[in-house]
């Protein structure tokens, strides 16, 4: 069988952040067509379970510590470098050489680099090699630097344009390349005159399906990664722009934000209407306690898998254009989609109001999921691709 090479920035389990969610539902498949070693570069303690439970689905496992001092020099370096700050946290000279050492005993077919901090480990090497960008990191940068304080903006659009150098730089190292979404391709493309593959997230619809069991407590949700400061910026948007004119017709409207790693602002946001739960640990809890889903995200690139996940359970959804150019979603029909606060409140209203509307936007938006966005369908393209370079 053809031995796979995968390197990864973070161990990928659990899946409380986006990255993990993506390559692991890739490495399941994967592992289905290839043998399978996994890399994982880690400098967080991982529960014994998490380990055992990759360590089931690939063939074999390493874990590679970059330690808290290498992040540190990385980053300390990097102001006198070109390096993206990004890329330089990730990086070890010790780390490096642990790569090598597994690279040269291994002798794989070919090597899957999930994301460019973790490329930068093999893009030296002489095999066949195909890296996930995953998203336009010098998108992101630009646009936070857009909606930033000046301080933050200079620093932002540094580092923007340092990931631009770097993205362009990487692309010649890698023969294959994909992203998540159309909008990061045609920017990607553009920018590094080289053809990059959409392979998109999925959702596990065994997992993520509609639960009429559960007591409806909350009118909206709102999930995410609570630290990353797009979804920080959501909250605050429900909070001080959404939720004022939702009073103004339900006065009683109750709603949840919930995910990982809440900053103290966000904490701070919780009153009579407004729930801020943390990690829960099987966010379709979350998902299935509200009526309908609204992610504000103005910020930011790549595609949002909550939107997806929420869909699938049956919620109707309001979110941004931003957000639904990466997914495809048709307005009005399974999806609701609008770019400032009256707009979507006015969405909002419309749906907790109007019981036909609702079921119309829900059943539409369970059926768009099934059909474009399964991890299967959307991994097969990945192997395909792993296997066209070997051939």
């Amino acid at each position: 069988m053809t031995r796979l090479l995968v390197i990864t920035s973070r161990f990928p389990y659990p899946l409380e952040k986006g990255d993990k969610l993506r390559i692991y539902h890739q490495l399941k498949d994967l592992s289905k067509a290839f043998e399978v070693c996994l890399i994982a570069l880690n400098d967080e303690s991982v529960e014994d379970e998490s380990i055992d439970h990759i360590a089931s689905i690939v063939n074999e496992l390493h874990m590679v510590q970059v330690g808290g001092f290498s992040r540190l020099w990385g980053l300390l370096s990097s102001i006198f470098s070109k390096k993206p700050f990004q890329i330089s946290y990730f990086y070890s000279n010790k780390a490096r050489k642990t790569v090598n050492n597994i690279v040269q005993e291994l002798q794989p077919d070919i090597i899957y680099s999930h994301l460019l901090r973790a490329g930068q480990y093999v893009d030296h090497l002489n095999y066949p090699l195909y890296i996930d960008y995953m998203d336009a990191f010098s998108l992101i940068m630009e646009r936070r630097a857009a909606s930033s304080g000046w301080l933050k903006r200079l620093f932002y659009k540094e580092e923007a344009r340092r990931m631009r150098a770097h993205e362009i730089k990487s692309s010649k190292h890698f023969q294959g390349k994909s992203v998540i979404s159309n909008q990061d391709q045609q920017y990607l493309q553009t920018l590094v005159n080289s053809n990059f593959d959409i392979i998109s997230n999925g959702v596990d619809l065994e997992q993520f399906r509609p639960i009429v069991d559960i007591d409806k407590k909350y009118d909206i949700v709102f999930v995410g990664n609570m630290g990353y400061p797009p979804n920080i910026k959501a909250a605050f948007f429900i909070a001080n722009q959404l939720l004022p004119i939702l009073l103004k017709s339900k006065l009683d409207i109750k709603i949840l934000i919930a995910g990982a790693r809440p900053t103290r602002g966000v904490q701070f946001l919780a009153n009579e209407h407004i729930a801020v739960s943390g990690y829960i640990e099987d966010i379709r809890l979350a998902y299935a306690s509200a009526h309908v889903f609204v992610a504000p995200i103005f910020h930011g690139a790549g595609q949002q898998n909550k939107i997806l996940e929420s869909m699938a359970m049956g919620l109707p959804c309001v979110t941004t254009n931003l957000v639904n150019n990466a997914i495809g979603a048709t307005d009005q029909k399974s999806i609701c989609i609008g770019d400032e606060a009256n707009k979507m409140a006015d969405y909002i209203v419309e749906l907790l109001h109007n019981r036909e509307h609702y079921n119309f936007i829900r059943t539409n938006a369970i059926t768009f999921v099934r059909e474009h966005y399964t991890w299967k369908s959307q991994n097969d393209k990945l192997i395909c691709n792993l296997q066209a370079l070997i051939e």
